[in-house]
């Protein structure tokens, strides 16, 4: 998808996102919120990061190296220009209350929501990925909804790794990653799980809050950042959770099975099981982990030869969800609508 790096609006308007990360909430909300911030200050917006992230060093690197955004760490510190700035925020702990969302003091606040967002009013709902069972507040008579599987985000650096990647690994290699912070211990529970199969296999995991403990050869530990992304670019397999990172493997059509975490990834898991877009091999229940540990033997057992599902290709989504939504809001707050 083409898009003009100049701004459509001429500076006129500026976008302010607002989330937070911790070991405990993980890091999906602020990572979907900053493949907006990027597109939208490439495209030559001022763009402003609200949040508190310090507990996840690499996010912190990361904002730092989105040209143009700048970052305020807390809400008190910022004061909206009610003529002039935009409001997308991603949070299931923010009160519906809070006086930095009143729709007020933006000219239009877009909330990115599923099925465990609270009740928040926006002018805006983005609902990226198969609806659920939430639903449009009653006193958000007039909000536009974009839902589906078209405006997924994924990562713009991921295009890099479509283009590139190269599998040509003569041990198969195999990604392991619970999300930003894991912090349901994903990583931990499945390497002590296929510790026990005798498969080759050369195995590059992720650590979150816990340190994954193995004295196994066949694993490599290191931590989520950019080395996830490179070695993406070569691996035979990926295992991860239902989240964001589950969606961008699809879109890369890099072979992979999912878990459900926590209840608000289930709308994801049923989705991606129904549609055989990635294997389904388990869930966590009553805070244990629950693998289907049959299924997960067979694929390290076919690695070199693991056939790619037969998917609808029409339910895969591609690499353009960010930019086909920033153009559809852009559209609409330029035509005045919520001026």
């Amino acid at each position: 998808m083409e898009i003009s790096t100049e701004s459509l609006l001429e500076n006129e308007f500026g976008f302010v996102f607002r989330a937070d990360a911790s070991y405990e909430m993980g890091t999906g909300h602020v990572m979907r919120i900053l493949s907006y911030a990027e597109e939208l200050a490439e495209r030559g917006y001022s763009t402003t990061f609200v949040g508190d992230v310090e507990q996840s060093h690499w996010l912190v690197e990361k904002i730092a190296l989105i040209r143009n955004l700048k970052w305020v760490k807390s809400e008190n510190s910022y004061r909206p220009d009610t003529e002039r700035n935009v409001l997308m925020f991603d949070s299931y702990l923010f009160s519906p209350d809070d006086p930095f969302l009143e729709l007020e003091k933006w000219i239009a606040v877009v909330a990115i929501v599923d099925d465990n967002t609270p009740d928040y009013l926006a002018t805006h709902y983005l609902h990226p990925g198969p609806i659920g069972k939430w639903k449009k507040p009653a006193a958000a008579v007039d909000a536009r909804i974009f839902s589906g599987l078209e405006y997924i985000p994924i990562r713009k650096n991921l295009r890099a790794v479509f283009e590139s990647r190269k599998v040509e690994n003569k041990v198969p290699k195999i990604l392991i990653v619970g999300g930003g912070t894991d912090p349901f211990e994903f990583s931990n529970s499945l390497v002590r799980l296929i510790s026990s199969s005798a498969a080759e296999f050369e195995a590059i995991v992720f650590e979150g809050k816990r340190l994954v403990d193995s004295d196994d050869e066949r694993f490599h530990i290191t931590q989520i950042g950019d080395q996830f992304d490179k070695n993406l670019k070569s691996a035979n397999f990926v295992f991860t959770t239902a989240g964001t990172s589950a969606w961008e493997l699809i879109a890369l059509r890099i072979p992979c099975a999912v878990a459900l975490a926590v209840e608000n990834q289930r709308p994801n898991y049923e989705f991606i099981r129904s549609q055989k877009l990635a294997f389904a091999v388990g869930e966590r229940v009553e805070s244990k982990w629950k693998f289907n540990e049959g299924e997960i033997f067979q694929i390290l057992e076919h690695l070199s030869n693991l056939p790619m599902l037969e998917a609808l290709g029409l339910n895969y989504p591609d690499l353009d969800g960010v930019t086909r939504f920033v153009s559809d809001l852009i559209s609409e707050i330029e035509g005045s609508k919520f001026k």
